[in-house]
């Protein structure tokens, strides 16, 4: 995570934990560290805080068309070929637009 952090690439392609498959966009702002802190067992309840601090701020920021501190944006894509309870259903390709 720390590489992708440093080099904040447009697509991340990945795979392996197969009911996580899908594509989500990635924002690199102050809300996502603070939620990667708690998903690493780095914060606890004051990393909670922090998040909502940085959600409400970049809501507000939102809402007055300001793009907060954010740095770009990444396109994750979880693209694991295979789900279902034994592994068995076979799953097509994920197609995403730049």
């Amino acid at each position: 995570m720390a590489a992708i952090w440093r080099v904040r690439p447009k697509l991340h392609v990945f795979g392996h934990i197969h009911a996580a498959r899908g594509v989500e966009c990635l924002v690199w702002n102050k809300a996502q560290a603070s939620y990667e802190d708690i998903c690493a067992g780095i914060a606890g309840w004051s990393g909670l805080v922090r998040l909502l601090k940085w959600v409400a701020v970049e809501k507000l920021r939102e809402q007055f068309g300001r793009r907060g501190g954010d740095k770009g944006r990444t396109i994750l894509v979880n693209a694991a070929a295979v789900g279902g309870v034994r592994d068995d259903e076979r799953k097509g390709a994920i197609v995403t637009e730049l």
